[in-house]
């Protein structure tokens, strides 16, 4: 919800602001890491059943799963409540409230919340990760969906 949030937000700035096309499709394919069922225009043009709804399916697309949110920072580390499985060598993203700080990361280094090297994680525990550099609080954590 807060991705959805933050990407609505920054569409409707750049709308205010009108500013070109290329912001608005790097926004829509923020969209599309989110979860969702398939887009359609809804009643904006007149109500055509067959373009307003999806009949085929009733699934949701999921391209990126969620890992979990960062609940404290020390110095370059990242504490974070995990909600999904990452492995070394994943690549994840790290995405904050201003999306000019958002961040890919492979992952060379876990830890389990004690300190000590992990080679994966595993839901409902706090692992942390060294980023090698500061970074904001309040950041969600997902990685690409490999099916």
């Amino acid at each position: 919800m807060a991705n959805l949030t933050r990407t609505y937000k920054k569409a409707l700035a750049c709308f205010e602001e009108n500013q070109n096309a290329k912001k608005y499709k790097s926004l829509k394919s923020e969209l599309d890491k989110i979860s969702h069922r398939v887009y359609t225009e809804a009643f904006f043009d007149e109500f055509d059943a067959s373009s307003t709804q999806n009949y085929s399916t009733s699934s949701y697309i999921r391209k990126y799963q969620f890992i979990g949110e960062i609940i404290k920072t020390e110095k370059t580390f990242a504490f974070i409540n995990c909600k999904g499985k990452v492995s070394l060598k994943d690549e994840i993203e790290i995405i904050f409230p201003m999306r000019k700080k958002d961040m890919i990361v492979k992952v060379d280094n876990l830890f389990d919340e004690d300190g000590n090297p992990i080679t994966f994680t595993k839901p409902n525990t706090v692992f942390k990760i060294d980023l090698k550099r500061e970074i904001p609080e309040f950041g969600i954590v997902r990685k690409k969906n490999l099916t």
